[in-house]
């Protein structure tokens, strides 16, 4: 039943047509096809020049992002914003009730296809989540390993798409 769902949901985006609601199609199809349309992209929705390099420890979250995203082409920012108000929809109580999502989860999955640095090509992104800051005079020095530095982005494009989808006046 998946599968079909998903079949449904690639036919109405190449359509234009609109997505069933559930039950027809779940919102777990959607962010899976959702997740594969992006991934299949060889570049990210955030280009690579503007991949996130901050300690998100250290900055003004709320205006951070609100640069990040006045930076961006036009066109990246629209898909960007799309997408993140997708998953914030996915966290109105309502939906939580069935879904069970969380912006911490939702972030760690939708991090790896949204953001990536040219130094971490498609094929080499982390896989699964971790925890922990952005060594930022490291990268610069290139003193860590190829293996860290993919953690390290991974926490840096989770720690961004999380604070977009929890901030509610970023955009």
């Amino acid at each position: 039943a998946f599968e079909k769902e998903r079949v449904t949901i690639r036919t109405c985006l190449d359509t234009g047509f609109e997505i069933p609601p559930p039950p027809t199609c779940s919102v777990h199809a959607v962010a899976a096809t959702v997740i594969e349309l992006i991934q299949s992209m060889p570049m990210p929705i955030v280009p690579f020049e503007f991949f996130p390099r901050v300690d998100f420890e250290t900055v003004e979250v709320a205006r951070y992002c609100k640069n990040f995203l006045n930076q961006l082409p036009l066109l990246n920012q629209n898909v960007f914003v799309h997408i993140v108000s997708f998953l914030r929809e996915l966290l109105l109580e309502e939906n939580r009730m069935y879904n069970r999502l969380s912006a911490e989860s939702l972030s760690s999955i939708f991090a790896e296809c949204l953001l990536r640095p040219a130094e971490v090509p498609l094929s080499n992104r982390p896989q699964g989540s971790s925890s922990g800051g952005f060594d930022f005079p490291q990268w610069l020095t290139g003193g860590d390993s190829s293996s860290q530095k993919r953690k390290s982005c991974h926490i840096q494009a989770k720690n961004l798409i999380y604070h977009m989808i929890s901030a509610g006046n970023i955009f």
